[in-house]
This record gives structure tokens, sequence and C-alpha cells, in this order.
């Protein structure tokens, strides 16, 4: 899909530009967070606003939990 030309896109060569940080938005969350850093690597921004500000256990737990789910993906 998409995602999968995106990927393909930002790891291979581009010319005269420099390296690029791709950047994961919308929707990220501590349930998709492992998926998506399986999926684009642990070299990327992941940006999850409103998966931690809208935690149900405020923005600290909000922000323990996505520690926790990044850290559950391995080294």
């Amino acid at each position: 899909g998409e995602a999968a030309i995106l990927r393909r896109a930002r790891t291979g060569p581009m010319g005269n530009m420099r390296a690029t940080v791709p950047a994961v938005s919308g929707g990220l969350d501590p349930d998709n967070l492992p998926d998506n850093i399986q999926y684009f690597g642990a070299d990327a921004l992941f940006l999850a606003g409103t998966g931690i500000a809208k935690h149900p256990d405020g923005i600290m737990g909000g922000a323990r939990a996505m520690r926790e789910a990044a850290a559950s993906t391995g080294p």
C-alpha cells in the first residue's frame, strides 16, 4: 500500500538531497505504537500528541504508556 511506497522512498537515494527523518503522526497511541515502530523503524519521529494528552490516566500516564510501548519493541 501507500505506506510501503513511502517507506521505500524515505530509505532510497534522493540525488543531492540530504537525508531526512521521517515523521509518523496521526492516531498514534500506546496500542499501535509498537506496530508503527516495527514498520517504520526506530529512526523515525513518532508524534503522538493526542495519544498522550487524551490518555485515561492523564498526560503523565500517557507519556509513561508511550514510553513503555516503545520499550516493548526491543532495543
